[in-house]
């Protein structure tokens, strides 16, 4: 691997260029981002991996690199990490609250939007999908109101 900051060759065990000191976690987390706007997910996956103490955002962006992957486990197991680090992230439990649903997890799925909405009452797709949700549960009535906020919020 070459450092971003000094372009010398270094091995990738380290997690600090012993040329110039740069963080390596920070390239690393850099890669992932740009393997994901390229559509690489699994070399995404693969930069923040070599992230040893990944931060809430990290956990985050691999739970989602693993649900667009299709790995439901582990796009549930990087959810919750995150959600250990960060607890009021909507924007997590949004995430979760989707991927729970795609596993057919629909209660869980509608606990995790519920929390989403908690945290931020005007998260619009958050109401659609748990109107999906409750939909895919047999509960009309709630899956009726889902819908009808998302349109009282955007009116």
């Amino acid at each position: 691997m070459e450092c971003k900051k000094c372009g010398r060759e270094i091995e990738e065990r380290f997690k600090y260029c012993p040329h110039c000191g740069q963080s390596l976690e920070k390239i690393y987390s850099l890669d992932a981002e740009k393997y994901r706007i390229m559509g690489k997910l699994k070399k995404a996956i693969e930069a923040l991996e070599m992230i040893e103490d990944r931060d809430s955002f990290e956990e985050r962006n691999l739970a989602e690199l693993y649900y667009l992957k299709g790995d439901i486990e582990k796009a549930i197991y990087h959810s919750l990490k995150s959600l250990e680090k960060f607890p009021d992230s909507a924007d997590t439990y949004y995430l979760l609250g989707i991927v729970y649903y795609r596993g057919g997890r629909i209660s869980k799925s509608i606990e995790a939007l519920k929390k989403c909405l908690e945290l931020n009452d005007e998260f619009s797709m958050a109401h659609y999908w748990l109107g999906i949700a409750y939909y895919h549960a047999g509960n009309l009535e709630k899956a009726k109101e889902s819908f009808l906020f998302i349109f009282i919020l955007n009116c």
